[in-house]
């Protein structure tokens, strides 16, 4: 029996320049990752980046990378 697709979402990463990206399709009913850690991120701008949940809509889940200060000289990654 197929896979209903109305029981998907969408995993979405937008972007600093404003851009958005499907990164592929996730179980609606599943708990979505509210951390993606650099292993497991997306290369943006060139750079492999952490991505952190920002919004759960009804078909999709959103992302953006994780913002660090320019000048941090110390960043513990439980400190996310």
């Amino acid at each position: 029996m197929a896979k209903d697709p109305s029981m998907d979402k969408r995993i979405v990463v937008e972007h600093p320049s404003g851009l958005h990206q499907i990164l592929g399709i996730g179980p609606k009913d599943e708990q979505p990752e509210a951390f993606i850690s650099i292993k497991e991120g997306v290369e943006i701008d060139g750079v492999l980046s952490a991505l952190n949940l920002v919004a759960a809509k009804r078909s999709y889940w959103l992302y953006r990378p994780l913002m660090l200060p320019e000048k941090t000289t110390r960043y513990d990654p439980a400190q996310r």
